[in-house]
């Protein structure tokens, strides 16, 4: 009876390692300690960039889906996440300063104001080079005039050059890592989650040609 308990536990205990392994190799870090990992990398990145700041707690934040962690500049408190799983740190005030002095936060506006359509940029760095920003593209096209719904071949033709005038003008600063276009249609029906926007994603390498054919061959997907 003894050894039948104790063959028991000891499948139980196996099942359990096996599962948490598999977790942890799918989130990419060991599990519960997602908030001791980031907290360290936050650490390391503000030691490079802001020496003389006090670094404080680690919490999660739901709206961004991962952990930050407070620093406080002199009078003035921000929040760095870092996600040393997939090898980046985001810094909201430094992307702000980032955008601000290279003058692309000035392209932003005007395109806006021109187009009438959302523009953003996000700005990361490598966990391990603090330096480099890595910078990405987003647009947000609202199609409030397109009658009937267009197909999706006509709504990258739409697309495009949008997109491809933001590339051209933002690669005149700085290099790009991907651009990520979506897009609303009145007539789009919610799908099951209620998603209305289609939205497509290309990776902007230096063999990525800056062509219409790069948003044709794209896959437009629900979100």
């Amino acid at each position: 009876m003894k050894r039948n308990v104790s063959r028991k536990t000891g499948a139980i205990v196996l099942f359990l390692l096996i599962g948490y392994v598999s977790i942890s190799y799918f989130v990419g870090f060991p599990l519960g300690f997602g908030k001791i990992l980031s907290q360290h990398a936050a650490k390391s990145y503000c030691s490079k960039i802001y020496p003389e700041a006090q670094v404080g707690k680690t919490v999660f934040n739901p709206v961004r889906n991962g952990y930050q962690t407070t620093v406080t500049l002199g009078d003035e408190r921000i929040y760095v996440s870092a996600n040393p799983a997939k090898d980046f740190v985001y810094d909201a005030h430094r992307e702000e300063l980032f955008l601000n002095e290279s003058g692309i936060a000035e392209i932003i506006a005007e395109l806006t104001r021109t187009n009438g359509h959302f523009y953003a940029c996000r700005v990361i760095w490598n966990c391990d080079d603090t330096i480099t920003p890595i910078v990405s593209l987003r647009i947000d096209y609202t199609d409030d005039e397109s009658v009937p719904l267009p197909s999706q071949a006509q709504i990258k033709e739409l697309l495009a050059p949008v997109a491809l005038e933001f590339i051209a003008r933002v690669e005149n600063i700085h290099p790009l890592e991907s651009i990520e276009v979506q897009y609303y249609h009145p007539d789009f029906n919610p799908d099951e989650k209620g998603y209305t926007w289609r939205s497509m994603t290309v990776a902007l390498n230096n063999n990525t040609p800056r062509t219409k054919e790069i948003f044709y061959a794209a896959e437009l997907v629900e979100k």
